[in-house]
């Protein structure tokens, strides 16, 4: 056991975080993985015997639960064993579960960290974004960015990143600080997103995207309205293997270009005011094997733009055999 390297416990077992550092102190010169569920203590966990127990751990990846004082065990979100890591295990490459370009531990305050840190993943919020980071993160390879409020904010320091393959911008207020990243980490990005609230009104073209990400491979979009569905050749989406859109509510939207892309295997697309005929020929492309080649997972949410003719039974019976087309792709 003393050069055990990676130790996982069942996903149907919860061990309490004191029983969990015992067991890490003993093994902590060869462990570097570790996978739990933990029973948090209801007093404050000691920073130094957290840094002691689990100095050398690369990958630390667990849930937080706590028993109230009405007895009752409940998930904690973002807990203090999570920021806790986070600040204080500088040799930790991943907390928690966030890994995979969609999540990320709490946002950083520098203040509170104790030197460099191997973190890969780092979420901040650009309006308290200091300096600092850059140096204290050099190995971030997925950047999470976050606004709190409306007004453009310095983002130099969070420009500053070297290794960024994964980037995701929630809630950014100009199209112009959104260039400003893709210009930057745009060549080396395998995984975007992009997410703005309801009461945005920026417009975003695919052209833009993948003029500035060319080694694309998953995107994912949500609440902005893209603007160029009718006119975005299938070239566009060479490299992209999973998409993941939800267009502004409302707007009108194009998918055959989107649905023809010749990578894909995921997709998932929210969309309202598309044609019935555009469905139809999707489906014919389906029938005949010229889409969905590769494809492995299908979710579509069509609301269908009323059209001279055309009935609710119109717009079921293209539903349907759009999606039994695609099925006999997915299942193989």
């Amino acid at each position: 056991m003393q050069h055990l390297k990676q130790l996982e416990f069942g996903d149907f077992q919860i061990i309490s975080y004191y029983n969990l550092r015992h067991i890490c102190e003993a093994l902590k010169n060869s462990l570097n993985h570790l996978q739990a569920r933990i029973d948090l203590p209801q007093d404050d966990i000691c920073r130094s015997s957290l840094k002691h127990s689990f100095q050398n751990l690369k990958v630390f990846r667990f849930e937080e639960f706590m028993v109230g004082e009405d007895g009752v065990r409940r998930r904690l979100n973002n807990g203090p064993l999570t920021q806790l890591c986070v600040r204080r295990l500088t040799k930790l490459q991943v907390v928690q579960d966030y890994v995979d370009g969609q999540s990320y531990p709490p946002p950083m305050n520098t203040d509170t960290c104790c030197g460099r840190s191997d973190l890969q993943q780092l979420s901040v919020e650009a309006e308290t974004a200091s300096e600092k980071l850059p140096l204290l993160f050099q190995k971030v390879t997925r950047l999470q960015v976050k606004w709190i409020g409306s007004n453009d904010t310095n983002i130099d320091s969070l420009l500053q990143f070297r290794h960024v393959s994964v980037l995701v911008l929630d809630n950014f207020s100009s199209n112009r600080m959104l260039d400003a990243f893709l210009l930057r980490y745009g060549g080396q990005l395998h995984t975007l997103s992009l997410r703005v609230g309801s009461e945005s009104k920026l417009c975003l073209k695919f052209a833009t995207v993948f003029k500035a990400c060319p080694n694309l491979e998953r995107l994912f979009l949500e609440g902005l309205e893209m603007t160029d569905t009718s006119v975005i050749t299938v070239e566009s989406f060479t490299s992209l293997k999973e998409l993941r859109w939800s267009q502004k509510r409302g707007k009108k939207a194009s998918i055959l270009s989107v649905l023809s892309a010749p990578d894909l295997e995921q997709v998932t697309v929210d969309v309202s005011n598309v044609s019935v005929d555009e469905l139809k020929v999707a489906s014919l492309l389906a029938s005949k094997k010229k889409i969905f080649g590769k494809l492995r997972t299908l979710r579509l949410t069509i609301g269908c733009c009323e059209q001279v003719g055309t009935t609710e039974r119109d717009i079921s019976q293209a539903l349907e055999d759009l999606a039994t087309n695609a099925y006999a792709h997915c299942r193989k």
